[in-house]
């Protein structure tokens, strides 16, 4: 895994989610990068992911699950995030 710093104004991950089951294979490449800008009262969050993945035939249909998968583990990083800043 990859990333980028660039304090305060934004982080960026970029990672290759290997998933191998029964009914799907393929790499998925993510590169996801968020960036910050202070609001009044808080903070603004921009996020920008870029995923890169080959579904063929019925794996197509796995579509939808990759991406909540991908949204729940934004949720998460944000959690994540939130929680260490407000703890500084």
């Amino acid at each position: 895994m990859a990333t980028d710093f660039e304090r305060p104004t934004s982080i960026g991950f970029h990672h290759t989610v290997l998933i191998r089951t029964v009914l799907l294979k393929t790499d998925v490449d993510a590169r996801i990068r968020y960036t910050f800008e202070a609001t009044q009262p808080g903070t603004s969050v921009l996020r920008e992911l870029d995923l890169t993945f080959t579904l063929r035939g019925i794996s197509r249909l796995a579509l939808p699950y990759l991406l909540r998968a991908f949204r729940r583990e934004n949720e998460r990083t944000l959690a994540c995030l939130k929680r260490y800043v407000e703890a500084q």
